[in-house]
């Protein structure tokens, strides 16, 4: 099944193809931007209305700061 990732009102999830949210990545309201850092890791870069980037794994949890 595909998946993406979507930034919703500063937060990013990973939704499937349908529109069906599966996990919540980022539950702060501060992120811009979502990309995949590794997909087959499912590890996220994020990048934050500050300037920063953090690199959080599927557990929701912060790898690095960038």
């Amino acid at each position: 099944m595909e998946k993406f990732l979507k930034v919703v009102g500063g937060k990013v999830v990973l939704m499937n193809i349908y529109g069906n949210k599966i996990r919540t990545y980022y539950s702060k309201t501060d992120a811009l931007r979502a990309d995949w850092f590794s997909e087959k890791d499912e590890t996220v870069i994020i990048q934050l209305s500050s300037g920063k980037s953090v690199i959080i794994n599927k557990n929701a949890s912060v790898v690095r700061t960038i």
